[in-house]
């Protein structure tokens, strides 16, 4: 069966090296109980990214375990950790990751208004609720733009420097994952794409 453009990885039919791979996703905080979408289907088939990140298990160890830190062990406020993964998922057409977050930002404190916001690209209304400087810090990452002085001042003011570096990374990280989501065309596992309008 396809996934996309990809053959839609059974986890008995992966090498070693993929079920190496497959064994430490699913062992993963990601895959927790309580999660409000599913990781993997009922033959234990990836949903999203993972089935296309079994292309390059090697790679894509260290691929997973940097969303692992940022989604797990971050520092800043998961309200604005989930803003940014759904900014990048509205600028680069990454349903699936507006898909999997959305219902983990309502979890986490955005409102349905804001999700409304940034699904529209109000970034005035966004930033209330983000603080100063984050949406701006945002939308310079997504252009590949240096961001200005007073920007990166306003939120290392409120965050830190540690903060603003992991504003960056967060950005670059869901970037490279809508990257590869495209590439490979990897469908979503319900029938509405949340994106539409």
């Amino acid at each position: 069966m396809k996934h996309g453009r990809l053959p839609w990885f059974r986890p008995a039919d992966l090498d070693e090296e993929g079920r190496a791979f497959y064994d430490k996703v699913v062992a993963s905080p990601r895959a927790q109980a309580n999660r409000p979408t599913p990781l993997v289907d009922e033959e234990g088939r990836f949903h999203g990214p993972f089935n296309a990140m079994l292309t390059n298990p090697r790679v894509c160890d260290s691929v997973q375990a940097i969303g692992g830190a940022l989604r797990f062990s971050g520092e800043i406020p998961r309200e604005i950790f989930e803003a940014i993964v759904l900014m990048v998922a509205v600028e680069r057409h990454a349903s699936y990751e507006w898909y999997a977050h959305a219902p983990i930002a309502l979890r986490r404190g955005l409102t349905k208004t804001d999700l409304d916001a940034i699904k529209a690209r109000r970034d005035e209304d966004l930033a209330t609720t983000l603080g100063p400087g984050v949406v701006d810090l945002v939308r310079a990452t997504l252009r590949h733009e240096q961001p200005s002085e007073e920007t990166v001042r306003a939120v290392e003011d409120r965050l830190g420097a540690s903060g603003v570096t992991e504003i960056v990374v967060v950005v670059s990280f869901y970037d490279t994952i809508a990257t590869l989501i495209r590439t490979w065309d990897s469908p979503l596992p319900v029938d509405d794409d949340p994106l539409e309008v």
